[in-house]
């Protein structure tokens, strides 16, 4: 018997609809950075909603990005507490509890001030895996998940001390 990851299967059914992004020069990128971001982004909401990939609710955003070498990073945006000056606003709102994830509270009746801290962890070819498509050229499943899980890895090592920190109140 076979068990079918129905998380999976939507993915997969995303990467038809998309693999378009996996073109960025008219034909299927061969760079695996490039090969990477667009199988993130896809992953990602908004255009997966909800995300095949979730994160930690003090992860704003994740995205993965290339610089003018091609190489590639993922940059993230993490809530941290508020910094002295944004205290010193004003009937002063930050980051709010919203169920179980923060958010910046809904209502435009009060000045708001968020503080964030962005990360780029750089990801390293050798770690993301080569590029592969189907005869249509749509991501290899097998291969897109595989370059979702490394950018995962690569994230989770370098922020969960940051983020064990943040969430104990003792960063920033």
């Amino acid at each position: 018997m076979t068990v079918i990851d129905e998380s999976v299967v939507r993915y997969a059914a995303y990467l038809r609809l998309t693999s378009h992004l996996f073109r960025p020069w008219d034909e299927p990128t061969a760079d695996p950075g490039e090969f990477a971001a667009a199988a993130w982004r896809v992953a990602s909401s908004p255009v997966m909603s909800p995300g095949y990939v979730s994160w930690h609710p003090k992860v704003q955003q994740a995205v993965v990005v290339l610089d003018d070498d091609r190489r590639a990073a993922v940059r993230v945006e993490l809530m941290v507490p508020p910094h002295p000056l944004t205290q010193r606003l004003a009937q002063f709102r930050g980051w709010q509890r919203l169920g179980g994830w923060w958010g910046e509270p809904e209502s435009n009746a009060a000045l708001v001030a968020t503080t964030t801290l962005t990360v780029r962890v750089p990801l390293e070819n050798a770690c993301l895996p080569t590029p592969q498509y189907q005869p249509d050229g749509t991501p290899e499943i097998d291969v897109a998940v595989a370059a979702v899980a490394a950018v995962c890895a690569a994230m989770s090592s370098c922020l969960r001390p940051v983020l064990a920190a943040l969430d104990a109140g003792t960063g920033c």
